[in-house]
């Protein structure tokens, strides 16, 4: 069946047909809660990229399950390099 979302950019609008169900209507994800929204979705959501795959991959290994996860993965890095530059 046909699913629809819609969101602000290309990869939360795909997220969000993903969790659409047929004859149910869409997702629709404001601007303002993309990033809250995506939090708990999870990390293998990247394979939807082909050239991201393995980058789902590595992260799931790695215990990194949701895509709010590696955003706080990667906030932490970015403190973590404030204190040394």
């Amino acid at each position: 069946g046909l699913r629809i979302g819609a969101a602000p950019s290309r990869f939360s609008a795909y997220a969000a047909a993903l969790r659409a169900r047929p004859r149910q209507g869409a997702v629709m994800i404001p601007a303002g809660a993309v990033r809250a929204w995506l939090a708990p979705q999870p990390a293998g959501l990247l394979r939807m990229r082909p050239e991201l795959g393995v980058l789902a991959d590595t992260l799931e290994r790695l215990g990194v399950r949701t895509l709010g996860a590696l955003s706080e993965l990667v906030a932490r890095t970015m403190r973590h390099e404030d204190i040394y530059t």
